[in-house]
């Protein structure tokens, strides 16, 4: 046959070498459609800067220096942008100084850089180089490895209506916090973290104005995703968090340096666990954290990472757990938490507001918390609620006191008819278990005499031999003392100190009035100095007494 009669035979090698060239060579040229350029600044849509002069968005070529590719006019590109480039070097898009412009994107966006780190900046912050983006249809924005991705200008959904932004990779996608009202992007369509990190600027740039979606919706996947606020902005989107992935979901701060708080002041829907990260800065030695100014909805739980405070100021109702495996979390005057919260060894509770039963190895501190910026800088005094708590795992209390008047039991929820802490444990078993000594109570009074405060619980039962066992350390306020708590200075108090219990006959709740509960006292006396005269006696009698026995021993 004649297909027999053109098989090459397998020991001619170099003849098959030849009939392979043969094909290459006769298959028609592809354009490369890639820019030319590799530093510098040079024009985007200069044709004789593509590969074959063919306009398009993909820059693959390794780079020999910092690029930007600048654009004179109002662009509609044929497709997304690719940026796959190599090299240590960056890339950015921006106007060309003339006037701001506006890029129309047909496609998707894809950063996954040869050289994994690399920073790509869309848009400027000086004046006619901002570059605005129209998504003009549902778009994905990948960006890989530990790449950046950085707009600095607005985004609007431009032509077809509500359009989405889906964000995937483990990369970072950052929105810039430099330019005011030029950086406030419009588009409707919603934000899906999916994986990776996506970092916020003024005002929710980038964020658009629809919900964001956190975590991705694939059952069994195991992505992790991130949503980070910058120092002391407000982001009013709502927030779901979705089922599926079993990675880290999570909610923090970024910018480091300085003190402040991230503030997401929507509303926040579990379907799956969420982790929100409060945490210490580079710079300054301060704190960042996290405002969550809506309700929190949901089954999922939630666990409190990093040094820096969170605060809650919404109704809450999740059915989750509540872990504050650090930092504090502060429950704000009018938020409600039903969730149970579990203390590890450096959490905190604290605040004025109500939280679920509490457990754990950490600190219940009520009242405010300082040091954290002025996003979370709630009256130190106040009355933290809770329905009980369980002391087993070992347990500590901070509590402040400033008035031997105080509390005003009339109104003690107020912002001045606090004026001692208070934690006011509602349940019908307030203690679930006999303070040991291995939980701290640890007392910081303004002066001497009679304070009222502490534990308070709503039974009209006195629950002294419950507390009696506990390890009670005193302080009392000194300049220059030894002891530092809420940025007050404090001395020990070694002795001169007695404790019990009071009935209170009524207390005015926010919730309601409670009669005949108790709550703690304590009573701080001054031991008076040796006068210069008892002194001198004192000496003189130590002196006759040595005299005695050096006779005695003489005779």
């Amino acid at each position: 046959m004649t297909t027999s009669k053109t098989r090459l035979p397998v020991p001619c090698a170099p003849l098959f070498a030849v009939s392979a060239l043969s094909v290459a060579i006769s298959l028609p040229s592809v354009a490369r459609a890639d820019f030319i350029p590799t530093s510098g600044i040079a024009d985007f849509n200069a044709s004789s800067n593509w590969d074959d002069a063919v306009v398009n968005g993909i820059f693959s070529r390794p780079l020999t220096g910092n690029l930007s590719a600048t654009f004179a006019t109002d662009t509609v590109l044929p497709g997304g942008l690719t940026f796959n480039y190599g090299s240590s070097f960056d890339l950015s898009l921006i106007s060309d100084g003339t006037a701001d412009r506006t890029v129309s994107l047909a496609g998707d966006i894809s950063v996954l850089t040869a050289a994994d780190g690399r920073t790509t900046t869309i848009g400027g912050t000086a004046t006619n180089q901002g570059l605005f983006i129209n998504l003009n249809g549902n778009r994905t924005i990948s960006v890989g490895g530990t790449d950046v991705l950085r707009f600095q200008n607005a985004i609007a959904d431009g032509v077809g209506g509500a359009h989405s932004i889906t964000k995937e990779g483990a990369g970072t996608l950052a929105f810039s916090s430099a330019n005011g009202v030029r950086s406030q992007s419009s588009y409707s369509g919603g934000l899906f973290i999916n994986e990776g990190t996506v970092i916020g600027g003024a005002n929710a740039q980038g964020f658009g104005t629809g919900t964001i979606f956190l975590g991705d919706s694939a059952v069994g996947g195991s992505k992790s995703a991130a949503l980070l606020g910058g120092n002391n902005r407000t982001y009013a989107n709502n927030i779901n968090v979705r089922a599926g992935s079993s990675g880290t979901l999570l909610i923090g701060h970024y910018q480091p340096g300085g003190q402040g708080a991230a503030i997401f002041s929507g509303n926040i829907s579990l379907a799956n666990d969420l982790t929100i990260q409060g945490q210490a800065t580079g710079a300054g030695g301060g704190f960042q954290g996290v405002v969550i100014g809506g309700a929190i909805t949901g089954g999922g739980n939630i666990t409190k990472t990093g040094a820096g405070a969170v605060q809650l100021n919404g109704t809450s109702t999740y059915s989750g757990v509540t872990y504050v495996n650090e930092g504090p979390l502060v429950a704000n005057v009018f938020a409600s938490v039903t969730s149970p919260i579990v203390l590890g060894a450096q959490g905190r509770i604290a605040g004025k507001g109500a939280v679920g039963a509490i457990s754990g190895s950490g600190r219940v501190a009520p009242g405010g918390v300082t040091g954290f910026g002025t996003a979370i800088s709630i009256d130190t005094l106040g009355v933290l609620t809770a329905p009980s708590i369980d002391p087993g795992a070992g347990v500590d209390f901070d509590f402040e006191f400033t008035s031997a008047t105080g509390p005003n039991w009339a109104n003690p929820n107020s912002s001045s008819g606090s004026l001692n802490d208070v934690l006011r444990l509602t349940g019908a078993s307030p203690l679930s278990a006999a303070l040991s000594a291995g939980n701290e109570i640890n007392i910081y009074l303004p002066d001497y005499g009679t304070f009222v405060g502490g534990v308070f619980t709503d039974t009209n039962s006195d629950f002294a031999s419950l507390v009696s066992g506990a390890t009670y350390h005193f302080y009392i306020r000194e300049e220059g003392g030894s002891v530092s708590y809420n940025t007050v200075a404090y001395n020990p108090l070694i002795s001169g100190v007695t404790w019990g219990t009071v009935q209170v006959d009524a207390a005015g709740f926010a919730g309601g009035t409670v009669t005949n509960g108790w709550a703690m006292q304590f009573t701080a006396t001054a031991i008076p100095e040796p006068s210069a005269c008892a002194l001198l006696v004192a000496g003189l009698a130590g002196s006759l007494a040595v005299t005695r026995r050096r006779r005695g021993h003489r005779g």
